[in-house]
């Protein structure tokens, strides 16, 4: 997938564990709850995607920031988190 454009896709629930999205376009794309584990992300291009509750590329959950800038709690994961 190095240098796909996938603007707008719905990638929800999705495996991409050690994909390769290097220089990828992912502007506003869903990755809801999106398992990226050891994922290549250099020159991604995100600008306005959904990361809620997916597994980042260094193993972490990302966590969206609520309106009052307080840190949405996780679901309990920890069967996901690699350490």
């Amino acid at each position: 997938m190095k240098k796909a454009c996938l603007k707008k896709t719905n990638l929800q629930k999705a495996s991409l564990k050690q994909a390769d999205l290097m220089v990828a376009n992912l502007e506003q794309a869903n990755f809801y709850k999106t398992d990226l584990t050891d994922a290549k992300t250099y020159g991604w291009i995100i600008k306005n995607a959904d990361f809620t509750d997916a597994i980042m590329p260094n193993g972490e959950i990302y966590q969206s920031e609520t309106t009052d800038g307080e840190l949405n709690q996780p679901e309990t994961s920890e069967n996901h988190l690699k350490k």
